[in-house]
């Protein structure tokens, strides 16, 4: 049984979780348009040598933020929907969670300004690069508010507030950074730009923020704090190991393989990152939604169906969606990049395919950490970042780009995914479901294979993007029913979630006509 057919609690939980992700994902996608828009327009104003600055200064706030918001937006995103409608729970929460963040942030942006000038003029050897690594410092700390700030959003089921402010963030980066550049400002510009988006942003957020919450400083609360950072310590350690163990990947890359395959890598995971941005986004909003349901007994002996068709209509909608990137790798990297970059589609099918495939180990992660148990969390996750290393240093020197990628994107996952399944069975008492899970992925090779014959006719022409995105769009509907991918239970859930996203509820209800046309 799946929860489209339950009545009560756990279709509404259902159902009020696919509106917000639809909202949030959708946000996040286009809020990432916005900044690629942005990357390109700046690596045309400020020329090479000065956008090379550039990128030193985002890297640098990228590196001080690395522990994002320490874990405790995931505590947020957890706590907050247990706490229900209790306000001085949810005040006490915020309280303790933004003084321990905030401090942590503004500690490490104050060593990134003192150690600025030593960087810039001992490591670069450029003065002139001191003031941009000073504001990127400054950043930081705005990150962290923001981030935090994001995930208060999230818990307290503000997820069109803080696409709103999402929003602000990355319109204000880049309307404010082409216009300091514009006005002559260079590098100094582009960073003020991100610096003033994240002050814009996290005053729209934390504004929302308040006006639900009533929300203001309260005196911090040692024991709170200490609870606090036993939940988020182990959640910001996984994150560091595994942001660090892709860095790695590029510098190991780096040694063994020429620069260009170093390029083409690198564009390749950019291309990709759609496939990362959704996901993560989805993740994001069901840890509220696993947490809220463990939460009451009428839901959480639901939990095995919550979460198995979390992980299949993330499926229904992202596998196809990947097929048809797939497809079309080709003429998407020349229109984006250049034909240049010759390898970069082999690379990106490869990366997709392979993020795809720890969908299983990031819902059931997503599950362990809504339970409370984040230092067995944190375990998995350095454990697969050990192992992660060990596959880099053996097989990159022995095949390159193609070691870089079966140990990150076939391997890893398929660990990540064993680790995970087990949990689900010992400490939650449910198995993995895969029959419609099998059913999507079938479909979707089916449609990607017969897209890429499509654009391999048509000689990878960028025309080729459209006319494959309109035969995905008749295809896939009539497929996934003969299969019995989907059938009328999951189409009427899909009207019904549809029914609550004014703006989109038309194309759901023609998606769906549509594919009951065929089903039997």
């Amino acid at each position: 049984m799946t929860y489209e057919s339950e009545p009560g609690d756990v279709q509404e939980l259902a159902l009020s979780t696919a509106k917000k992700s639809v909202i949030y994902v959708g946000g996040e996608i286009a809020t990432s348009v916005v900044t690629f828009i942005m990357i390109i327009v700046l690596a045309r104003l400020l020329q090479p040598a000065a956008f090379g600055l550039y990128s030193i200064a985002i890297a640098f706030n990228m590196i001080l933020g690395i522990a994002s918001n320490f874990g405790i937006g995931n505590a947020f995103r957890k706590m907050i929907p247990e706490f229900g409608s209790s306000k001085q729970k949810i005040n006490e929460l915020l309280g303790n969670g933004y003084f321990v963040a905030t401090t942590l942030g503004l500690v490490i942006a104050i060593a990134g300004i003192i150690a600025s000038g030593y960087i810039a003029t001992n490591m670069y050897g450029n003065s002139t690069l001191a003031l941009p690594l000073e504001i990127a410092s400054l950043a930081e700390f705005f990150t962290v508010l923001f981030n935090l700030t994001q995930g208060a959003l999230v818990g307290l089921g503000m997820v069109k507030e803080a696409t709103y402010a999402n929003g602000v963030y990355s319109f204000a980066y880049l309307f404010v950074s082409i216009a300091l550049v514009l006005l002559g400002y260079g590098v100094t510009g582009a960073v003020t730009g991100l610096l003033l988006g994240l002050v814009l942003g996290s005053i729209v957020g934390f504004t929302y923020t308040i006006a639900k919450t009533g929300f203001s400083m309260i005196k911090p609360a040692k024991d709170y704090i200490k609870k606090l950072m036993n939940f988020s310590v182990p959640v910001m350690v996984s994150y560091v190991a595994t942001q660090g163990a892709q860095n790695l990947a590029v510098l190991i890359l780096g040694v063994y393989a020429a620069s260009v395959v170093v390029g083409n890598y690198g564009a390749a995971f950019k291309i990709a990152q759609f496939v990362v941005i959704i996901m993560s986004s989805m993740s994001f909003i069901l840890l509220g939604t696993f947490a809220q349901a463990l939460a009451k007994k009428v839901t959480a002996v639901k939990i095995g169906e919550i979460y198995n068709s979390s992980v299949y209509y993330t499926a229904l909608f992202l596998f196809p969606l990947i097929a048809y990137t797939v497809a079309v790798a080709q003429p998407i990297t020349n229109l984006l990049f250049s034909a240049q970059y010759t390898t970069a589609p082999l690379y990106f099918v490869m990366i997709a395919i392979g993020t795809a495939l720890s969908i299983i180990a990031l819902y059931a992660g997503t599950l362990v950490i809504s339970k409370g148990d984040t230092k067995k969390f944190m375990r998995y996750q350095v454990s697969a970042v050990i192992v992660q290393i060990v596959l880099l240093l053996v097989l990159t020197p022995l095949y390159q780009v193609a070691g870089v990628l079966l140990a990150l994107y076939l391997i890893t996952p398929i660990f990540l995914n064993i680790l995970y399944m087990r949990a689900l069975e010992e400490q939650f008492r449910f198995k993995q479901e895969f029959e419609r899970l099998a059913k999507v992925t079938v479909v979707s090779v089916i449609i990607g294979i017969l897209l890429y014959a499509v654009a391999y006719l048509m000689h990878q022409s960028k025309w080729s993007i459209i006319i494959d995105a309109i035969i995905a769009l008749l295809l896939f509907p009539p497929l996934a029913a003969l299969t019995r991918s989907v059938d009328e239970a999951s189409l009427e859930f899909i009207k019904k979630a549809g029914a609550r996203l004014r703006q989109l509820h038309v194309i759901v209800d023609w998606i769906v006509g549509y594919t009951q046309m065929f089903v039997k």
